[in-house]
This record gives C-alpha cells, structure tokens and sequence, in this order.
C-alpha cells in the first residue's frame, strides 16, 4: 500500500522554520526519500547533533541516516553549493564521501553558475530579491538557447548519480516507500499567487513541488 506523500510547504514569506520541521519528519515519520527541487536562494537550517546546518541545495531530511536524497527534474543545481553541501553531511554524519551514494540528481535538473548571480545584481534593492542568481538560472532554461546545458550535461555531473529520479520517485511510491517534498520560499512569494511585483521567479505552492518532482 502507498503511503502519503509529505509536503513541506512555507505558508507565509518564508523562514518559517522549513528546514527544523523537515529534520524533524524525517526522523520521526521514518521517511526513506527526501526530495528537494527550487533553487539556492532559500537556507533551511536544521539541527543535527550538537550543531545546525544551513541547507541550499540538499534536503534537510539527510539527517536520517539511509534515506535517499533526491534533487528532482524542477531544481537548478550551483555546483559550488552542492559540493560544500556533500561535504558538510559527510563530516557531520561521518559518511564521508559515502553522502554521493544516496545523492541522486535528476537528468532534467538545470544549472545554476556564478553568472547567474552577477547577471541579478540590483534585484535585492528593488524587490527584496536574495539576489542569488535564481532568477536568471531560470530565464537561461526558459530560452532554450543551444549554449545552455543541464547539470547532467556538464563536467561537474561526473561524481554523482544522475538518473531519472521521475520514475524513481514513481516506483517508491508503488512500493509503498515513504517520501518527503520540502518546498523552498513561502505561499506568499508565489510568483503568480503572491504580493506582485514582490515576489520569487516561480510558483511556491505545495502542488509546485509535487510538479517539479514528477509525480503530478
């Protein structure tokens, strides 16, 4: 029998604590996949052992040890990020480099480059933007430019696993395996359901979550 899907979903502007409630389920509803999509401009911090960790890219649900970690289709990966983060877990889980193999990115995943971040300077300014870049990773996709390439599709994919984690999340579901979505932002950044212009460069409803991971 197929278990519900969990939905971490931020109903106000964000920081609304996303990442402790993630940890928190993770453990306590013994969950076996953790999925996180979105981009880096939002640091979900989440206490294990003695000390808290500041997550971008990586679900906060790595504090249960065995679960699967998942960045689905919709996500965009910094490179940058995404290494410091493999190697924050490993030194505090003590997995060392073993965090890679329960580290699975989806083949569709986008990229996210230190351009993006100078290509959105004045944002912060003028919109409260975090001004991470996000905004331009994804208006690079949304051109479909022959110059762009996805994660997988670039040097920096060589030391993970990139599947398609669509029909990974899709079989754990039949088999009955327990999965965690934690959404990034806040219900009220929504970019079409939000205070507009003051808003983020994507939807942050919960069923944008469920979408970005395929399993709508």
């Amino acid at each position: 029998m197929t278990n519900p899907i969990i939905i971490v979903e931020g109903a106000q502007y964000g920081s609304e604590a996303k990442g402790l409630v993630a940890g928190y389920l993770a453990e306590t509803r013994s969950i076996d996949i953790a999925v996180r999509t979105g981009s880096i401009n939002a640091g979900h911090t989440v206490p294990f052992g003695s000390k808290f960790y500041k997550m971008q890219q990586i679900s906060a649900g790595w504090v249960r040890l065995g679960a699967k970690l998942v960045i689905g289709a919709g996500a965009y990966v910094s490179p940058d990020v995404l290494e410091r983060e493999v190697h924050m877990i490993g030194e505090a889980t003590g997995e060392g480099g073993r965090v890679k193999e329960r580290l699975f990115i989806d083949e569709k995943a986008g990229i996210h480059l230190p351009k993006h971040h100078e290509e959105e300077k004045g944002f912060h300014e003028r919109f409260g933007s975090t001004a991470e870049g996000c905004m331009a990773a994804i208006a690079d996709k949304m051109k479909r430019s022959f110059d762009y390439l996805p994660f997988s599709k670039t040097d920096y994919a060589e030391e993970y696993q990139i599947v398609d984690t669509v029909k990974m999340l899709h079989k754990a579901y039949d088999d009955g395996k327990q999965i965690m979505l934690e959404g990034t932002q806040g219900t009220l950044l929504d970019l079409h359901l939000g205070n507009y212009p003051f808003v983020t460069s994507r939807q942050t409803i919960a069923a944008n979550w469920v979408a970005e991971a395929g399993l709508s």
